[in-house]
């Protein structure tokens, strides 16, 4: 594939792998992490990804995605400028206590016709904790 960008190279890829607990082969799923670049992915058996997840750090572990998303969107920028870039958005939740998840901040999701985006936001900074790219 000639168009294809490489952006990570495999000493960035600190885990790959595979779910063999599946019932079936087209149940295998296959995950790809690069924790250094705030990066994981998660694919089907064909190696098609199904779900993205960009990180802006403060989770164990993990780097800040180190990449510009649409429209110059920085990985820690504001409810505001991605809200100003995607519009009113399809979903939202409001910050608060859940159980389990403790204090979390806003989360919006915009809904296109083959993916979803979820932007997850710090509850103290408003500003972008994760993004979340999934198939529908």
């Amino acid at each position: 594939m000639e168009s294809a960008m490489v952006i990570a190279s495999s000493k960035d890829l600190s885990r790959v792998e595979v779910d063999l607990s599946a019932n079936s082969v087209e149940d295998v799923q296959l995950y790809v992490e690069a924790k250094s670049l705030g990066f994981q992915a998660r694919c089907n058996a064909g190696g098609e990804v199904q779900t993205i997840i960009l990180k802006a750090c403060g989770e164990i572990g993990f780097g800040r995605y180190p990449w510009l998303l649409a429209d110059g969107i920085d990985i820690s920028a504001s409810l505001e400028a991605v809200e100003a870039v995607f519009g009113l958005q399809h979903s939202r939740r409001e910050s608060g206590v859940k159980p389990v998840l403790g204090h979390v901040g806003i989360a919006i999701r915009y809904d296109f016709p083959a993916h979803s985006i979820h932007f997850e936001f710090d509850p103290a900074t408003r500003r972008l904790r994760m993004v979340t790219i999934s198939v529908r």
